[in-house]
């Protein structure tokens, strides 16, 4: 009987050990899990961050580039009266000449 108690108590302690042995195994997964969870929210907020500057960025060269488009549709605008005018003066000079002309070949 003490050898069975004996025996009985060794494969307790083996089992003990087995049991041990499996929840260490699994408190390390855990450990390296969580690491590894805190990793990726690490780079997951250094990506939202990277994310809120180029959206940013965006906007700003998008404004910059509205501003531009205003400034040159004005520019624009603002050649467009001078050629206009400048064809005016051209009309008018032409005009001018051919009075010119004709009095000149009227003589």
């Amino acid at each position: 009987k003490k050898m069975e108690a004996t025996q009985s108590k060794l494969a307790i302690e083996k089992q003990f050990i087995r049991i041990q042995t499996q929840y260490d195994e699994q408190q390390k997964r855990i450990q390296q899990v969580e690491k590894e969870l805190a990793t990726a929210h690490e780079e997951m907020k250094f990506k939202d961050r990277t994310i809120g500057e180029l959206h940013g960025r965006l906007i700003e060269t998008t404004e910059a580039s509205n501003l531009h488009l205003k400034r040159d549709s004005v520019n624009l605008k603002d050649k467009d009266e001078k050629i206009q005018s400048l064809e005016r003066i051209r009309q008018l000079l032409n005009e001018e000449i051919k009075k010119k002309d004709e009095e000149f070949f009227h003589m």
